[in-house]
């Protein structure tokens, strides 16, 4: 056995250029979906058995039940809900929906942003090999052709079928609304989770879902109605309600809300914990009707046990026990068997990547001392921690691997952001804010400002950049318009062109989607682009935004990550990660009033073919067995 060691030289090199534990010891969504962190399946086995119990029982009883799983910072709580994930995506018959509340960053909106966090879980991968809405598409025409075509099958001959029959989504929708007459006040629900089952038509019909608009000739193609701006959140909850009851008929639902602490207040007073609480699982346990043949909804919410003791428990109106029809589970901080073998895990992973075989399994740390550290009832993070400061090389710069972890986060999610105004807007309000004092493009940048008045702007100018230029006083108003919908998009250009009741001297759209002709819109945008006005239309890149997106999730993590505002504006400097981007420069630069090149012409629906993903066999699907199967 000895034979087989590796050398001290070798193992010396490897620990001296890589630290495993460089990495922030935090779950975040890559890892909720993703491989996440290597598990332990005894750490807090209560709280996950507890957990499937419960999906079990709902089932099995067509019912709604939740509960709260509290915890101290660092114990596993985000790592239960990963854990849960990857079992239930070994099972066949259920949808996971997860809730990360950091992303609720307007809490008078949270009703928007759940329907969002909703379409977005539902496009990830489910134990089907497809996402979780091409599920619910084919348990739905299942149900009512009485049939098992496997999930993959129907995503691969989809394309065909709908060459084929034109009115295929129609009849399928009918047909799924006429069985379901008394729970779908919808339509158009139904039919967008049909439109998911084309490669082509699917990011179209998740943005529909998710409560954003689509371009006025893809609304029609698709027959799907555009929602007017103002009615976004008024709609959103009663079309969360009706998609989870939809789903629920055909699988079990596991909706977990986490990272639920904030410094954010609502309009009336109420905290994010109290907010998602009274708005969101209140009205999911009070507003849901439940057929006896659905399969059940769990709410899971996980908390600090402070978060449940003196913002959720103390609320009236029966919230608390919506939010947790059981007693709290609790979490169990780590003792030295635990430590010892989450540490020998960690190790072993890490010394088979690197084709290496240590002398011990712990090494190189020593048991003795992690024996004496897991007597200390250490979190997991605490654990993460000390072998990160005792692996003995000189450390990294503690905000990189934060923000290295959030880019990877961003980028495989940066569809969603793209449609974000308000995400996208601060993001780049947060660059700015890390260059005041500096001069960029000839302009000295002062300060800057939010939009007044209030009332007339409706959230359409984003802020206002204050500065010197030439020495003459510059105010730059930044207005970010990402939506399709071209009335939306002429509300918030005539709004931009308001210099005098603004008070700007520049307006700045920033956009990655043309502005279609012969529209109000177009006029408003070439009046903005004249020489009078002298406004520019800069082009939202996703290279550009996506270090400022993450450097902003960093900066609202900062207090789990366990670094300071300092830290970050020092590295945001440093590495020039504000001062140099694309975005905050071209601003700020002299207009070029035109427009940019290589905008997405969302009309331009481009029908592509779904190759297959992998070799194996599938098969093709009959339409004229659909045909006979389906409702006049």
């Amino acid at each position: 056995m000895t034979d087989n060691i590796s050398s001290v030289e070798q193992l010396k090199e490897a620990i001296c250029n890589y630290n495993p534990f460089n990495v922030p010891a935090i779950v975040k969504n890559q890892d909720i979906w993703g491989q996440g962190f290597p598990d332990i399946e005894k750490l807090n086995a209560h709280a996950s058995d507890t957990i499937l119990k419960a999906i079990k029982s709902v089932n099995y009883n067509s019912n709604i039940t939740s509960m709260a799983m509290t915890a101290d910072k660092g114990t596993g709580k985000s790592h239960i809900i990963s854990r849960i994930r990857k079992l239930l995506q070994k099972e066949n018959n259920s949808l996971f929906i997860y809730a990360n509340a950091s992303q609720f960053s307007d809490l008078n909106r949270v009703r928007y942003l759940f329907l969002q966090t909703i379409a977005d879980s539902f496009s990830q991968v489910g134990n089907k090999k497809v996402s979780q809405w091409q599920e619910l598409a084919t348990g739905m025409l299942n149900r009512v052709l009485k049939k098992n075509i496997p999930p993959r099958s129907l995503v691969h001959n989809f394309p065909t079928l709908l060459s084929k029959r034109e009115d295929l989504i129609d009849r399928l929708s009918n047909a799924v609304v006429q069985s379901n007459s008394n729970n779908i006040k919808n339509p158009y629900l139904v039919k967008a989770i049909f439109w998911t089952l084309s490669k082509s038509h699917a990011p179209y019909a998740i943005n529909w879902l998710a409560g954003n608009d689509l371009a006025d000739k893809i609304a029609i193609e698709m027959g799907l109605p555009n929602i007017d701006r103002k009615q976004k959140e008024l709609k959103a909850l009663d079309t969360v309600r009706q998609i989870l009851s939809l789903a629920s008929k055909y699988n079990t639902l596991l909706i977990c809300f986490d990272e639920l602490e904030g410094t954010e207040i609502s309009d009336n007073g109420c905290t994010k914990a109290q907010v998602i609480a009274s708005e969101l699982i209140k009205s999911i346990f009070d507003e849901i009707t439940l057929p006896k043949d659905t399969k059940g909804i769990v709410i899971l919410t996980a908390m600090l046990p402070d978060t449940w003791r003196h913002q959720v428990k103390i609320l009236t109106g029966g919230v608390p026990e919506r939010v947790s029809a059981i007693t709290p589970v609790q979490l169990k901080h780590l003792d030295s068997e635990l430590t010892l073998e989450i540490v020998k895990l960690w190790l072993r992973n890490y010394y088979s990547s690197h084709n290496l075989v240590p002398p011990h399994s712990v090494y190189p740390f020593q048991e003795s001392k992690l024996k004496l550290l897991g007597k200390e009832k250490p979190t997991v993070r605490q654990l993460w921690e000390w072998c990160r400061n005792n692996w003995d090389i000189i450390p990294r710069p503690p905000v990189k691997p934060p923000y290295e972890k959030e880019l990877i986060e961003v980028e495989n999610s940066i569809a969603k952001w793209m449609e974000d105004k308000e995400t996208i807007a601060a993001a780049l309000k947060f660059g700015y804010s890390h260059v005041i004092g500096k001069t960029i493009e000839n302009v000295a940048i002062e300060k800057i400002e939010n939009i007044k008045p209030k009332r007339k702007n409706n959230g359409y100018i984003d802020f206002k950049i204050v500065g010197k230029e030439d020495g003459k006083t510059v105010k730059i108003g930044v207005s970010v318009i990402q939506q399709s919908n071209m009335r939306g998009v002429g509300a918030g250009l005539k709004r931009l062109i308001d210099y005098q009741t603004f008070d700007l001297t520049r307006g700045c759209l920033i956009r990655s989607k043309t502005v279609k002709s012969t529209t109000r819109a177009k006029e408003y945008l070439d009046r903005l682009l004249s020489e009078e006005l002298g406004g520019e239309l800069v082009k939202l890149t996703k290279e550009a935004i996506k270090p400022l997106l993450a450097l902003l999730f960093v900066d609202r993590s900062r207090e789990e990550y366990g670094i300071t505002q300092k830290q970050i504006a020092d590295f945001i400097e440093k590495e020039k990660l504000a001062a140099e981007n694309y975005l905050i420069c071209e601003i700020l630069s002299d207009p070029a009033r035109e427009i940019p090149e290589g905008l997405i012409d969302e009309e331009n629906l481009v029908n592509e073919k779904l190759t297959e993903a992998t070799t194996e066999n599938i098969e093709d699907i009959d339409l004229e067995d659909i045909d006979n199967n389906l409702v006049a």
